[in-house]
């Protein structure tokens, strides 16, 4: 029996922290909250906003078409992701998509990609595309 993704794995973007890049603004580093402009620096967040509702968004239609057995939507949903938002967890999505939709060439490359960006996450050093 195939595990479903969502069964006793940890869920899209449990490895956001309250140093992630979500959790702080993007112009001054100040912690972020429920609001619209920075508490901090004044800096207008809608647009930052609206690209991680996107994301969000794409990890739950990935996630669900994944578990409906789509592969190829669960991939393209996950690609879609990867390009707003790369952390090692869409990556993975990305990953075992590719893999149960066949695509074995780029199960391996992006499989690859998640543990080197993995591997860096505790480094400080910046991930490259």
């Amino acid at each position: 029996m195939i595990q479903r993704l969502d069964e006793g794995s940890p869920p899209i973007g449990e490895e956001r922290t309250s140093t992630s890049a979500r959790a702080r603004c993007p112009t001054c580093g100040a912690r972020r909250r429920e609001e619209v402009t920075c508490s901090r620096c004044r800096s207008d967040l809608r647009l930052l906003l609206a690209l991680e509702a996107r994301a969000d968004r794409l990890s739950r239609d990935a996630l669900s078409a994944y578990n409906r057995g789509h592969y190829r939507t669960a991939m393209a949903c996950a690609g879609a992701l990867v390009r707003l938002e790369t952390t090692p967890t869409a990556l993975r999505l990305l990953a075992v998509s590719a893999l149960r939709a066949g695509d074995f060439a780029t199960a391996v490359r992006v499989a690859r990609r998640a543990v080197a960006l993995a591997g860096n996450a505790g480094s400080g050093a910046p991930s490259g595309p």
